[in-house]
């Protein structure tokens, strides 16, 4: 009696279970990435015909416009406005891009002699924002990592005088 009350239970629950099936639960929208999709999305915007993402480049630009159709083709709505109000994927962003077009070599001397650096064999530059120009010698000071972490009682360049230093 009691096996036919537990496989009758068992059989009932299984057919409740095939019955309703998944309708309960509802879909997420991840659910719906497949291995193919993603991997030509993938392969795509890494292809080598679009070259380099660098901003203001044509690859860039290229690899942008597909993410705003793909975010049109899924339904998403955009979120800014461009700069004429209309409903826009992108964002602006006003952007400020320098090029140092003949860099001069990096020269340190020091007691033990000179070192002369070459621009990108040896350093780069950081393209900083700032107007000032400079030639000639400034002393160096060692900040150590240059870390400034108040909370966690760490910096590096307390005390230090570092105007006109390099």
């Amino acid at each position: 009696m009691k096996k036919t009350i537990f496989t009758g239970v068992i059989f009932s629950l299984a057919l409740v279970s095939l019955l309703t099936g998944d309708e309960g639960k509802q879909a997420s929208p991840a659910d719906s990435i497949t291995q193919a999709e993603l991997r030509d999305h993938v392969y795509f915007l890494a292809s080598d015909e679009i070259g380099g993402r660098s901003i203001g480049t044509t690859g860039y630009e290229i690899a942008a416009k597909y993410a705003a159709s793909q975010f049109r083709a899924s339904g998403l709505k955009p979120m800014f406005k461009d700069k004429n109000g209309n409903a826009s994927y992108f964002q602006e962003v006003p952007l400020i891009k320098r090029k140092i077009l003949a860099p001069h070599p990096l020269i340190i001397i020091t007691p033990d002699g000179e070192y002369s650096f070459s621009v990108k064999e040896n350093i780069r530059y950081a393209n900083l924002i700032s107007n000032k120009t400079f030639a000639g010698s400034l002393p160096i000071v060692f900040v150590g990592y240059g870390i400034e972490e108040a909370d966690q009682g760490w910096n590096d360049l307390e005390g230090l005088n570092l105007e006109g230093k390099i």
